[in-house]
């Protein structure tokens, strides 16, 4: 096994992959996203994820016990809007390689099945998880 080099560990974003698009009979390329980006796109959907309070009330004791409460809130068009707008952001970071650039606008006039191809494809080779909204919400604690 070969030892990487500094530079080389560096380079991962310039890894640049040709994706093939059924729908338009051609290709786009796409970068992976670094680190860094794969944090912004993060923390562009986290915006508007709202506000959650727990608290714990314990009681020592024989009787070793706690009570817990929690309530939040939740507006779905902010998260459904930020959620669009980290994904606009991933594809026009993806996109811009190879002397072109893409900005967030540009990929927001693309149709929905072209948009959507397009980022599958970013999440997989930037090795983005998206947490699955609809399991975070069947789980919150309801009072």
């Amino acid at each position: 096994m070969a030892r990487l080099t500094k530079e080389a560990l560096l380079s991962g974003i310039n890894n640049v992959v040709e994706l093939k698009l059924e729908s338009r009979k051609g290709s786009v390329m796409l970068r992976p996203l670094s680190q860094a980006e794969v944090g912004e796109y993060n923390n562009i959907q986290a915006r508007a994820m709202g506000t959650f309070d727990t608290n714990e009330r314990a009681r020592r004791g024989m009787r070793n016990s706690s009570d817990v409460t929690s309530s939040g809130k939740l507006n779905f068009a902010k998260t459904s809007e930020a959620q669009y707008d980290a994904q606009r952001y991933a594809v026009a970071k993806s996109m811009t390689c190879k002397g072109e650039e893409y900005s967030e606008e540009e990929v927001g006039g693309f149709d929905g099945a072209l948009f959507y191809e397009i980022f599958d494809k970013v999440k997989e080779i930037s090795g983005i998880e998206d947490e699955d909204i609809e399991e975070e919400v069947e789980q919150f604690p309801e009072n």
